[in-house]
């Protein structure tokens, strides 16, 4: 099953494993976002195996900040 977010302002998924490609699945049109705030939907990513061949990602950030794109952000640990 595809990890399917909709409406929340602020989720984390930590140190887990998804054995598909389409493991995340956005529509921005269905997050939560309102016009002149600086609030949008932002998933924070963090110890994730991903995909069939298990691809890593050890820190991200996934946001809308205008309703409309989904933007990521990777960051790079120390």
């Amino acid at each position: 099953m595809a990890y399917v977010p909709r409406n929340w302002g602020q989720h984390k998924i930590e140190t887990s494993q998804f054995n598909r490609d389409d493991w995340l699945q956005l529509d921005p049109s269905h997050l939560w976002w309102l016009p002149n705030n600086t609030s949008t939907f932002c998933l924070e990513v963090e110890n994730l195996r991903v995909g069939a061949s298990a691809s890593e990602i050890r820190k991200q950030r996934i946001l809308t900040p205008d309703g409309q794109t989904i933007s990521t952000l990777n960051y790079q640990s120390a």
